[in-house]
Formats: C-alpha cells, sequence, structure tokens
C-alpha cells in the first residue's frame, strides 16, 4: 500500500468518525442534556447544601470541550502524519534489484515505496 493511499485511508476514517459523531451528538444531546439536568436536580435536592442550577450544564460543557480537544489533537496528527509522508517521498531511494525482482514475481511492481529512516 502506498504512503499516499494510507494517508487516504486514514483521514477518511478520521471524516466519517467525524460525521458519524456529529450526526450522534445532534440527535442525543437534547435529551441527554434534559435528562441530566433532571436527575442531577433531583438528587442535587436530596443533598442538604444546595448547589446552583447550573453544574449539570457545565458538566456537560467540560465534556464537549474534552471532546473538542480529542479531535483538534486527531486533525494536527493527520496532518503532521501527510506532511510526514510527503517529506520521505521526496527522499526516495533507488529500489535495490533483489526488490524489484520480488516485486515483479509479485505483481507489486511500482506500489513499493522506499524511504530513507533517520531512526
Amino acid at each position: 500500500m502506498s504512503a499516499n493511499r494510507a494517508f487516504y485511508i486514514l483521514l477518511a476514517t478520521f471524516v466519517i468518525a467525524l460525521t458519524g459523531l456529529t450526526i450522534f451528538l445532534i440527535k442525543l444531546i437534547p435529551l441527554t442534556i434534559a435528562h441530566v439536568v433532571y436527575v442531577c436536580q433531583k438528587n442535587i435536592s436530596n443533598i442538604a447544601v444546595t448547589l446552583p442550577h447550573s453544574i449539570p450544564l457545565t458538566i456537560m460543557l467540560l465534556a464537549l470541550i474534552v471532546l473538542i480537544i480529542g479531535f483538534l489533537v486527531l486533525g494536527f496528527q493527520v496532518i503532521k502524519t501527510r506532511l510526514y509522508i510527503k517529506i520521505n517521498i521526496r527522499e526516495r531511494l533507488l529500489i535495490p534489484s533483489v526488490i524489484k525482482i520480488l516485486s515483479h514475481e509479485l505483481n507489486l511492481d511500482g506500489r513499493i515505496d522506499i524511504v530513507k529512516d533517520k531512526n
């Protein structure tokens, strides 16, 4: 599998996951918020010390911020992976004759990318 194809598979997975999560959250958030607010208010009313009614919404906001940060990190990772692939593809090496023969026998002509590894 070429490096570009692997990147596009990673990108497609990211887009599908983001779309699925967005649709899921759009459908689920109104019901979840109403249920969380109801349960928290019921439980908080049983506590002797009364707490503000904004605590459930604050918890939901913090959870949403964590999700957003997670998707931003995933997006940056996709971008960094693409840049890494571009840099390594530019530094291609000549394919050794042994690998050329094996790739021809396995019908992989033109599908093998050999790059320099700096590690």
